[in-house]
């Protein structure tokens, strides 16, 4: 299994009813892969972060894939390249951590 983590900050300047869309659009996005992968993912969760505690992103995605090549397969799937697109829009400062997981 591989654990793939990514986290964004929100763009300074963009409201927070923009904010609230694109993490819908992000979940719509991320619903649409999770069911077009079937029992590839196992898991793909986006979750935004309470400001009042010390996070240091905005919003995260924790994602557990079955093996390398289905990871590489997501990558450019694409309604990935979809998010990816949306994420080079309205989010930054992006941080990922892809490791084994048993």
């Amino acid at each position: 299994m591989i654990r793939h983590i990514v986290a964004w900050d929100y763009k300074e300047g963009v409201s927070d009813e923009e904010n609230t869309q694109t993490i819908n659009k992000l979940s719509d996005l991320f619903s649409t892969i999770k069911k077009k992968f079937k029992d590839k993912i196992k898991e793909l969760n986006l979750h935004v972060s309470d400001s009042s505690l010390s996070s240091d992103r905005a919003i995260i995605l924790n994602s557990l894939f079955t093996d390398k090549e289905t990871l590489k397969a997501y990558i450019i799937d694409p309604d990935h390249i979809k998010v990816t697109e949306l994420v080079n829009k309205t989010l930054i400062n992006r941080v990922c951590l892809d490791y084994l997981e048993n």
